[in-house]
């Protein structure tokens, strides 16, 4: 079974401040966010239920309304990309809307049913 993926990203080949990320949340009306992707400094997560990413960014925070293995399956799809090309400007953008977010409940809560 594949559990990692290693990307080589070395120097000479790209640069991470030529990468650009801007996340579209189209749920919140202060949604959208623009970042070098070299100033994007750790990801953990925001709330106790664990769904929600909470980005530190040069210093500040930003928190989408988006699941935390989504933001984190979109960021190993960028990393991968930037991996196979050149060290040219790129821009990803990550759209969030009621399409693309799929409800789902926080890992601690436990359902119990009646029998």
């Amino acid at each position: 079974m594949d559990t990692a993926k290693i990307f080589k990203l070395s120097d000479s080949h790209i640069a991470l401040s030529n990468v650009f990320i801007h996340i579209n949340d189209k749920r919140t009306p202060a949604g959208n966010y623009f970042f070098r992707l070299d100033q994007l400094n750790s990801i953990s997560v925001v709330n106790n239920s664990g769904l929600t990413p909470l980005l530190c960014v040069a210093g500040g925070f930003i928190d989408p309304t988006v699941t935390y293995e989504q933001f984190m399956s979109f960021l190993f799809q960028v990393f991968d990309e930037i991996s196979k090309s050149d060290n040219s400007i790129k821009i990803y953008e990550l759209i969030i809307d009621d399409e693309t977010v799929r409800d789902v409940p926080p890992r601690t809560r436990k359902i119990v049913t009646p029998q």
